[in-house]
Parts: C-alpha cells; structure tokens; sequence
C-alpha cells in the first residue's frame, strides 16, 4: 500500500503525462469531463487553464500557444517559463490513447486529499465548536455526501435510445401495478398530476397564510407514509403541535379540542385508535428551525439508507437558512439544492412556499406564479407548482364553504388547472370534494 507521499509523488506524475499529451497530441475531449483545473497541483492550473481556453475559441493547442496565453495572463512565469513548459511537453504520452487512464488517476489522488482535508476539518471543527454532537454530525454526512456527488462528473452519458427505453419500462411497470407514482390520494389532483408526484420531481406548493399549506402537505405526508418512508422537515411548527395535527387527522377529532383538552370519551377512544395506527406509519417528523440544505440532505441520505425514501416535504422554503448576499440570492441556491436533492435522492422533495403581499391585491383573490417569494428562481426549478386557494378565507359570503381549490399553475410534464377538494377545517385536513374524506 503506498504512503501518502508516495501517492501524491504518482499524481504529479501523472498530472505530467496528462499535461504534456494535450500539449503535444491534444484530447481535451477525452478528459474534460473528469478533471478540472481545480483537480490539479496549484503550480499546473495555469496550463490546463492556458489549454481549455485555447480549446473553446477553436485556436491549435500546443507549447508555443500556451506560452503565449500565459504570458498574456501574466502567470508565464508562474509555470517555469519556457523551460517549464517543454519539460512538461516531453512528460507527454506518445498517444491519447492512456490520456484518460491518467485523468483518472489524478482524479483519484485529488478526491482522496479532499476526503482527507475535509476529515482534518471536521476534526478542528468538531474540537472547537459548541454545537451539538447530532448538528455537527449532520453537518459532517452533508459534506461528505456533498464531496461524494462532486466525484460522478466522469459517467458515461447515455444515448437517446437508452433513455426511450427507461420511460417505456416505466409505463410498462404502472401498466401492470408494479410501478405506482407517489399518490395524494385527492382523486382530482393524482388525475392531473398524471397518477401523483414521480422521483426527481419539486413540487412547490404555495399559498397565502391560513389557506392551508401545511395541512395539505401533512395529509398528503400520511398518505404516502402507508407505504413509503417519508422526511418532513417542519421549520415552523414544533413538535406538539404536529403531533396535534396527527391525533386531529387521524383520529377525526377537532384539533381546538385537543389542544383544550375538551375530550369525551368517544372521542378518546378515536384518539386512541389513532395513537395506534400511527405505529404502522413510515412518517418520520424533524421539528429543528433554521437548518440549511446540507442538514436536510444528511438526514434525507441517512434515512434512505436505513428504511428507504418516497417522500421530501419541507415546510416552508424562505425559513431554510441559504448561501447568497441578498434573499433572492439564498431562495435561489436552496430552490436549486432541492431540486438536485430530488434528483440525487431519486424521489419527489415537496416544498412549501410563502406567498408575496401581492397575492392580497389580486382582483379574485386566487394566486399565479408571480406571487411566489423570489418567485423567479423558484418557478424555474420547480418541476410542478400549486396553489391552495379556499374563497371562504377571503371572501365572509363564499358560497365555497368547505371547498379548496387546488391551482396547478405549472407542470413541466403535464397539464395545468384546477382541482376540487373538500377541506375539513377542524380537523385541518383535505378530502375528495365527493366523500369528504380520505
């Protein structure tokens, strides 16, 4: 087994012979999408720099261009100068053919010393900070995992055949029952949605204050967890009052008289019934305020190793804590990380979402997608988008009492429209319009 120093003198060398190729026989093609210049010793970036940018204005590739982009970047003699340059030339492969055998070890080299320089990191952190142990192992998980997703950049890409073939074994698979989407049981909304929420997909479902968001999401959360391991994350809510939510579900009991405590015996037995049927419920509840996305990504990642993962739901989006210099900045990078945590996670992340004050000016009241919060980074990444609108909320003489409607402003796979639920206030719960409900 070789020592670190014996590893890190096999990167430089290899680093040599993938630089001195492309300087004499070229093939950037054939490594580009394993390393970047960031993969390589800090004295060599410049090169690789000098010989990507050579490439994407179609100018040849050889000592005499680099030198020359070099110089013009003021870092000529930063590489060796002429001197430098040919001697990394003459390192060259006689051929590209090894040119990718080569990338991958630096490859290797480069993510073992980030492994190992994160690990160093961790330590210090975790020697110094006073954060709890369950916080900085969160923290830990979501940058190792993220150190791991940075290392898939070199996988072949599949052709258009192979992706054809997928979606038919898909349809294959619904045809026959051994493939369902993610259900919300609201017979409206699976049927517009094309059978439910498919893996990959973010749904953001926005509203304005008291229509019902958590609600909706919470219901369609049991749901799922019939069958499917589910993460809420509740940024707004505590503990008890989800747990409030649960009993008042479950149990059909008026929340109002839970949280009172004005409970008839009838109605103890249902709680009870409830109580027991939640032990058969994959609903995973996490009620810590303010966690970033690499937080929800360690936890989601655990959770699918252990018991597997149908379904994401962050309540709500604009409490997550994110990276940027404005709002719109941080909105931007989470709604962006959770659409990469559905993709890498291969199943739908609902997230919820605050309605701006616009949404009050609206001449009926209902909302469109120039309401959301940020709404331009969180439209653009958003696979689906849905609104909850219940007219009795903001109009006292609605003759829609009882009734939500469901906006389905935006599917990027399908149609959009509106759907009919019941919505059963006490209970904070929404139902098929015809049963009332689940």
């Amino acid at each position: 087994m070789l020592t670190l120093d014996a590893q890190t003198i096999v990167s430089q060398e290899a680093e040599r012979v993938v630089l001195g190729t492309l300087l004499t026989h070229g093939g950037l093609e054939l490594v580009a999408d394993v390393l970047t210049a960031d993969d390589l010793s800090p004295a060599w970036r410049p090169i690789y720099a000098a010989v990507n940018s050579l490439d994407m204005e179609g100018r040849p590739v050889n000592v005499l261009t680099v030198s020359d982009w070099l110089k013009a970047a003021g870092q000529f003699d930063a590489v060796g100068g002429l001197p430098g340059l040919v001697g990394i030339a003459q390192a060259g492969s006689g051929t590209t053919g090894n040119l990718r055998h080569y990338a991958g070890i630096v490859k290797r080299r480069t993510d073992a010393g980030r492994l190992i320089a994160l690990c160093e990191k961790l330590i210090a952190e975790a020697s110094t900070s006073r954060k709890s142990g369950a916080d900085l192992l969160a923290e830990a998980e979501g940058q190792i995992a993220g150190l791991a997703n940075d290392t898939g950049a070199n996988a072949d890409m599949l052709t258009l055949k192979q992706a054809m073939l997928q979606a038919i074994e898909q349809a294959d698979a619904m045809q026959d029952g051994t493939y369902k989407p993610i259900c919300t049981n609201l017979e409206q909304v699976d049927k517009k949605l094309g059978g439910g929420f498919y893996p990959g997909e973010l749904i953001v479902v926005g509203a304005r204050p008291g229509m019902g968001k958590t609600a909706f999401a919470f219901g369609v959360a049991l749901e799922v967890a019939k069958t499917h391991p589910v993460a809420f994350f509740s940024l707004e809510m505590g503990t008890a009052q989800m747990g409030v939510r649960g009993l008042s579900s479950l149990g059909r009991v008026p929340m109002q008289a839970i949280r009172k405590g004005e409970i008839d015996a009838d109605e103890y037995k249902q709680l009870a019934a409830a109580i027991a049927k939640s032990e058969q419920s994959k609903f995973r509840l996490d009620t810590k305020a303010a966690v970033n996305l690499a937080y929800i990504r360690a936890r989601c990642q655990r959770l699918k190793r252990r018991e597997g993962l149908g379904l994401v739901v962050v309540d709500y989006l604009q409490l997550m804590t994110g990276e940027g210099d404005n709002r719109e900045q941080k909105i931007a990078s989470l709604s962006r990380g959770l659409k990469a945590l559905a993709k890498d996670l291969d199943c739908p992340v609902m997230a919820l979402a605050q309605l701006n004050r616009e949404s009050t000016k609206a001449k009926d009241g209902r909302p469109n997608l120039g309401q959301l919060r940020e709404s331009g980074a969180i439209e653009q990444d958003a696979d689906t988008v849905m609104f909850i609108y219940r007219d009795e909320v903001v109009n006292e003489d609605s003759r829609d009492r009882g009734l939500a409607e469901i906006i389905i402003a935006k599917q990027r796979q399908g149609e959009t429209g509106v759907c009919m639920v019941a919505y059963i206030g006490p209970q904070g719960r929404f139902a098929n319009a015809s049963t009332g409900g689940y």
